[in-house]
């Protein structure tokens, strides 16, 4: 599958993504649920924004995940309930608070069973349509490496030098967010290297010694031994590849797959235990190599392609568009 030119964002009504909340606000409680509207604003602009007309800090506020600057977006952001008021009284250009509900929790990073994306391909060539809408089907089939997308670090990777920065003992400005992201902007270019380097070598649903797995029907992690058994259960979808993101409490590789990742953390200029500074901001964890496409559809709008699909939490749009289009 060869991909095809085209252009994204043309307009921000070209990306849409909505966030898919785990449970409906209760109804009660000292957190105020705000599902808002945004076009052409930042999550972190419009928490700013939102912290200047309410008169909180954001540290008071909560939220299931960043979301796309150019594109219309619809996520949940939590507020404390003593701003109600005031919440209900914004009135703004660029975002709109469609509905408000009390909840007893503050919204934590991560709390959303996904997301759902509606994007538009404008400028695509005729001759490249077909080939195209068979490149997205064959996706839905199939599945895609599950990249970060490059928002994840920042203009110019900004993001990703102040992670290397704190890593090696030097502080930065900024608040506990900005503090929080680049530390994870590390852990997000680590693990794509780790995959990319996999995908290159055909390797990304191959299992290797000392792989970790999760099996999918108890949700228990595995180190990889028997390659044979264990290569069977991930073509037949039992076990999903797990890749790094690296902290204190990440749960090893061995083998073959532990020294890959060894061996881009020295391409980084880094060891492991210069995370063990920042475990309370970044612990560790793991994440699946591959994502598969959920409730995939083909549309078209004026002649251009648009597709509609889920992705899990943490997945990004870009993953799957990087494979359909040349220079996303």
């Amino acid at each position: 599958m060869s991909p095809v030119a085209g252009e994204l964002k043309v307009r921000p009504e070209d990306f849409e993504v909505r966030e898919v909340a785990i449970e409906e606000p209760a109804g009660r409680g000292e957190h105020l649920y705000c599902w808002i509207e945004k076009i052409n604003l930042s999550t972190p602009e419009l928490l700013g924004r939102l912290s200047r007309r309410l008169g909180i800090s954001t540290e008071l506020m909560g939220l299931g995940g960043m979301k796309d600057k150019r594109a219309r977006t619809f996520q949940w952001i939590s507020v404390p309930r003593s701003a109600e008021s005031g919440v209900l009284a914004l009135e703004e250009p660029d975002f709109t608070v469609h509905r408000v509900s009390p909840h007893p929790v503050k919204l934590r990073r991560g709390q959303l069973s996904g997301n759902v994306f509606r994007i538009r391909i404008r400028n695509v060539r005729e001759e490249d349509k077909p080939a195209l809408v068979a490149g997205a089907k064959a996706l839905a089939q199939r599945g895609v490496p599950n990249y970060f997308g490059r928002q994840r670090f920042g203009n110019e990777g900004g993001n990703v030098s102040k992670g290397l920065a704190m890593l090696s003992g030097k502080r930065i400005g900024g608040g506990a967010m900005v503090r929080q992201l680049a530390i994870h902007s590390v852990q997000s270019l680590m693990f794509n290297m780790v995959v990319g380097e996999r995908v290159l070598e055909g390797l990304a649903r191959t299992v290797l010694d000392g792989d970790l797995l999760l099996n999918l029907k108890t949700g228990m992690p595995l180190v990889a031994r028997d390659l044979e058994r264990e290569q069977e259960r991930l073509d037949k979808g039992h076990v999903q590849l797990l890749g790094p993101l690296m902290g204190g409490k990440m749960r090893r590789t061995r083998g073959e797959a532990a020294r890959r990742e060894a061996r881009v953390l020295e391409a980084l200029g880094l060891s492991e235990s210069d995370f063990e500074r920042v475990i309370r901001v970044a612990p560790g964890d793991r994440r699946p190599f591959w994502v598969g496409l959920l409730d995939f559809e083909l549309e078209s709008e004026q002649g251009d392609p648009v597709l509609r699909f889920g992705l899990p939490p943490g997945s990004y749009a870009t993953a799957v568009l990087g494979e359909l289009l040349i220079s996303v």
